[in-house]
This record gives C-alpha cells, structure tokens and sequence, in this order.
C-alpha cells in the first residue's frame, strides 16, 4: 500500500492507519507500507503548518525517482495506492507504469472523487493516472457516477467502498472529564459545538459563523470552537497557490474574526490539533458540524466523530448524509438561514442518548467490514486479472 502513515496526521495517514490495523487482521494477507519522505516541496504548501514523515516507511521523494521503484523491491502481488491530491499524481503515476511493466495489477483508492480545488496544470496528469490503473475504489455511489461520467471509465472498473471507522463501540462513549476540559482548554462551564479540519473555502466554514451570528445570542451558555489551519499560505508561492485554490479570501476573514473575537461566543484554535486535544474536543462537544458546500466523498473528521458517540450535523453533500443519526440532523439546502435553524433545534433537544444513537447508526462502516471489502475486491482482482 503507498499511502501517508502516522504516527503523526499527514493527509490520509489516519485512514490508511485504520485500513492498514484492519487487513492485518484479514486471513491470507500480508500488507506492506510505503510512505512518502517528501510528497511535494514544503515552501509550496497552502496551510498554516505541516508535519514531516518519521515513520520507518517513508522513503519515496517528488524528485527522486529512483525511489518511486522501491514500493515494488519486494514483488507484490498487489498494488494498492491511496490518492487524494493531485500533487502526487507524478508520483504515482510513475510508480503505477512500473507496476504494471511487471504485469502487478494496481488499485487506487480515489479519497476525492471530484477536486475540492483545481490546480490546471495537474489535471491532466490526475486523468492520465485514473485511466492508467487497473482498478478504482471510491466512498459513495455519487462518486463512482462522477468517476464513470468524467472520466469514461467502465463501470465494472470501480468499485464503491465506504470510509472505515474505527469500532469503539459503546466503551467509546465517555463523559467528558475535568481533564479534557484541560487538555482542551476549555471551560466546563459551558456547552460547546465543535467544527473542527483544515478550513477551506468547499467545507463552509463562512456559512456556519454565519449561522452562530443568528442564533449564538439566544444560547449564552454555548460557545462554537473553530478548530484547524487555514489554507492561507506562510509564504509568496504558497499564498499565490493558496488564491488559485479560493481559499485565501475565506481563511483572512477568518483570522479577522479570530482576532475581532466575532462572532461572540465563538472560540478559534487555528493551528494544528495535536491527537489528544482533539480527541478531548470531540468528547467535550455536543455536535460536532460538517457544513459542506460541495462535496461527493465521505469525511475523515466526520467518521472520528461519530467513532466517539458525538452525534454530527452535515449538509447533504457526498457520505455525510449517511454518517448522521437520521435526516433530521442533515440541512438539506444549506443556507445560513437553514443552517442556524436546524443547530438551533438540536441544542435545545440534545440528550445523552443521543451518543448511542450516534455509534449504532455507523456500525455498518466499522473498520473490520470494510477490511473484508478490500480483501474480497483483491481476491477478485487477482483471479480476473
């Protein structure tokens, strides 16, 4: 598998860490990492920080591409590479020609069926890559009508497996403790909900401070934690890549409000969230809120917050829909408006039942089911050719 791997949050490294822990358990298999030592030049990333590999995996480098030969030193029978940035397209693609050279079938599991943000000049290398492939996996059923339709790939080449989510089960629910309100620092005083990822113009971040500014007054015993980087760039190229993105004008506004303290009762962490913190923010909140404006994936943060009991509230973009306890939690036309009336609604019908709903409803997506998905899929692969 070529992919980011912990120990510390590197683009998916969350998600293949799970995958990973869950194909270990699988009968008859035998996974072996590959990471990246540098999957792009630093100076030229549009977040507020970033996080260098330092795992025993990483060794494949954007400009060495000698090292792109090593994911294949051992001969697998098997190829599975996970994307999700078109930045690495290069990278990929080159690795995948060598694969298939060597007749090793390759999977790639497309996180993003449509780019949140498009970079032009690596488009071509996206599709070249997509169409080079053996096989594609995607999350949702509108991503793989996206990949069919875009791309003019054979439907019987893609395949739809859902994002995994770690299987806590009902140990997962914990009262938040006097020590998480620490770790988080924040005030067992109040009530809180929680938005928390990279701020980037297609997750509507705007649109939910939008929303508290309606009705964050009518709950003073409430506040909004703003939690994740800005894609506003550190320096000239990646401020300039960070405007070709669109998502410049929003994380200014956004560090404007922070420092204005507006809305009121809106608390800002914009940096990056260590595991513990995070963890102790999810467990604090009563909703954790996905409003996304254009989306056909399924969340990451969203699967670890429903991992830990903490109900969501989502728009009805991508998988989101299907994470939330039911369409009640889901703003079906996402305005402002909408937005505050449905968050209004449910702080003020919040229980604590509401945390066992929040994990019986995910468990068709435990990490274990979807393991045996991917295993069934190699299988297949491997005897079809």
């Amino acid at each position: 598998m070529l992919s980011t791997f912990g120990p510390e949050i590197r683009g998916i490294s969350p998600y293949s860490d799970g995958l990973a822990k869950a194909l270990g358990k699988c009968t008859g298999l035998t996974l072996q990492r590959n990471d990246y030592l540098k999957a792009y030049p630093e100076f030229i990333y549009p977040a507020s920080g970033n996080k260098p590999s330092s795992n025993k995996y990483a060794y494949l480098h954007y400009a060495k591409p000698g090292t792109w030969r090593k994911p294949l030193a051992s001969n697998p029978d098997l190829l599975h590479i996970q994307y999700w940035s078109v930045i690495l397209a290069h990278i990929q693609l080159g690795v995948t020609k060598q694969a298939q050279k060597r007749g090793i079938p390759v999977i790639l599991t497309l996180h993003n069926a449509t780019q949140h943000e498009a970079i032009p000049i690596f488009s071509w290398l996206e599709k070249k890559l997509l169409r080079t492939v053996d096989h594609i996996i995607v999350h949702t059923d509108e991503g793989k009508n996206s990949v069919i339709n875009n791309l003019a790939i054979e439907k019987n080449k893609v395949t739809v497996i859902p994002h995994g989510i770690e299987n806590s089960g009902f140990s997962g629910i914990q009262q938040a403790t006097l020590a998480d309100y620490a770790i988080a620092r924040l005030s067992p005083e109040y009530k809180y909900l929680l938005y928390f990822g990279n701020i980037r113009y297609y997750k509507g971040v705007d649109i939910l401070l939008d929303a508290w500014r309606e009705i964050g007054p009518n709950h003073p015993d409430t506040r909004l934690v703003i939690a994740g980087r800005c894609w506003n760039g550190s320096n000239p190229l990646s401020i300039l890549l960070s405007r070709l993105l669109g998502n410049s004008r929003q994380s200014q506004d956004i560090l404007q409000n922070a420092t204005k303290g507006k809305p009121d009762n809106t608390l800002y962490k914009l940096n990056f969230i260590n595991e513990n913190e995070l963890q102790a923010l999810i467990k604090i909140a009563r909703y954790s809120i996905f409003p996304y404006r254009k989306f056909n994936a399924q969340s990451g943060a969203a699967s670890k917050s429903c991992a830990s009991g903490t109900p969501i509230i989502t728009s009805q973009e991508g998988g989101l829909p299907l994470l939330a306890i039911d369409s009640s939690y889901v703003c079906e036309t996402l305005t402002s408006e909408n937005l505050a009336a449905l968050i209004d609604k449910k702080i003020n019908t919040w229980s604590g039942d509401l945390r066992k709903q929040q994990i019986e409803r995910i468990s068709p997506y435990f990490w274990e089911v979807v393991a045996e998905k991917h295993t069934q899929l190699y299988r297949k692969i491997l005897l079809t050719g």
